[in-house]
Formats: structure tokens, C-alpha cells, sequence
């Protein structure tokens, strides 16, 4: 069967996705969605969703098509299902992160696409949601955050997991960059303070033990 050339550059090109995280497109065919995602912020993000889904269900396929329902299948539950249900490239990491089961976890990404249900402090807004059982004394919550906002110096009384889901952060002290998918751990006693980069406000995924952080002002 012959294979299909490229969407156009100002279409998007959601068929195409499974094929090329497999890498099973023709080297021509790879270049061209691959040139695509660089300038389609929507395709970059959905095909950022393919990899991280393929990724956490290692599927270890050999380097041949997939079968069609298969590729139904991978779209249907991290792309057809993404109005409903926020972030579903990364529902394993932060089931695992929560120690929560993927129904528990995606009972929560529902509710996160809720406005009503985060407590709005102006830039800053929050969603608190408990942890599994294996985690009684931590902290969980989603928080989202203005773009351009910088998040003032704090110290960790606890240990602290951050797990980027939407937007871009700078740390202040380290100069380090994350995009979604990055994580970032920080010991009991440290403190840093970090920016909000453009072009779009950040949603982060956190894990707390004992309590929030404390500011330290500057």
C-alpha cells in the first residue's frame, strides 16, 4: 500500500502522530511531520502526548505499521478524549507520583478542567486533591500559575516533587529551563524562586511532605 504524503503544513496532522513516535513513516515522510510539529503548536503538543503515552505502556513493537485499531486506540484515549479530560499523555506519571490508580487519577484530571473547583488567589490558583494511602502526610495539589509571574523565594520544609504539565518555568537560582514532562526535586531546606515564561501560563503537578514551603521574601 502506498503511504500517504504529508497533511499540508497548515493542516494538522493528528493520523500521522502514532506513526511517527513509532518511527515507522519513510525517512521523507518523518522529516516532513517532524518539520510540521516544530511550527504547529498543537501538533507539537498532541504528538508530545503520543510519545508519553507509547512511552509509559512500553509497547515494544517491532518497526512495522501498527495495526489500525491500535493507532485508533492511541489517539482516542491522548487526543480524542483531551476536552474532557486534561493532560491524559500523563495520567501513569502522576498515578504513580500519587500513588493513586488511573480511574483515582483521572477522576482528578476531570476535575481539573473545572474552574469551579480551584481555589482562585489571583496569579496564583489552586487544586488540592489527597494522595493515596501509601502517603498520608504528604501534600498534593495542581497549581497554576500567571505567565510572567515570578514565584517569590520559599524555603522547602519538606521534600518536594514538581512534575511540569502545561507552560514553561525558569528557575532563578540555577537558570534551568522546564517544559512539560520535566520534573524537579527539592530537598528539606533548600529554597529558590522561579519565573513564568511566555507565551502561556504553567500548570504544575506538586507533591509535599509535612507542609507547603515557607516564604523567605526576595
Amino acid at each position: 500500500m502506498t503511504e500517504q504524503p504529508p497533511a499540508p503544513s497548515s493542516a494538522h496532522i493528528d493520523d500521522q502522530l502514532v506513526d511517527a513516535a513509532l518511527r515507522t513513516l519513510s525517512p521523507a515522510a518523518h522529516a516532513a511531520v517532524t518539520a510540521h510539529v516544530r511550527t504547529c503548536a498543537r501538533c507539537r503538543e498532541r504528538f508530545a502526548a503520543v510519545k508519553e503515552a507509547l512511552a509509559e505502556v512500553s509497547l515494544g513493537l517491532p518497526p512495522t505499521a501498527p495495526p489500525a485499531r491500535l493507532r485508533d486506540n492511541i489517539l482516542a484515549g491522548t487526543l480524542g478524549s483531551r476536552a474532557a479530560t486534561p493532560y491524559p499523555g500523563f495520567v501513569a506519571r502522576l498515578s504513580r507520583m500519587y500513588q493513586l490508580d488511573a480511574g483515582q487519577m483521572l477522576d482528578v484530571l476531570r476535575k481539573s478542567a473545572d474552574p469551579a473547583q480551584w481555589e482562585d488567589q489571583g496569579l496564583v490558583s489552586l487544586l488540592h486533591f489527597p494522595a493515596g494511602a501509601s502517603l498520608p502526610s504528604a501534600h498534593a495539589g495542581f497549581m497554576r500559575l500567571a505567565v510572567g509571574l515570578r514565584f517569590p523565594r520559599h524555603r522547602h520544609v519538606g521534600h518536594e516533587l514538581t512534575l511540569v504539565l502545561e507552560g514553561t518555568i525558569k528557575d532563578e537560582d540555577s537558570g534551568t529551563i522546564y517544559h512539560p514532562g520535566d520534573s524537579l526535586r527539592m530537598e528539606a531546606g533548600s529554597e529558590h524562586a522561579f519565573f513564568v515564561l511566555p507565551p502561556k501560563d504553567c500548570v504544575l503537578a506538586l507533591l509535599l511532605e509535612q507542609s507547603w514551603p515557607q516564604f523567605t521574601g526576595g
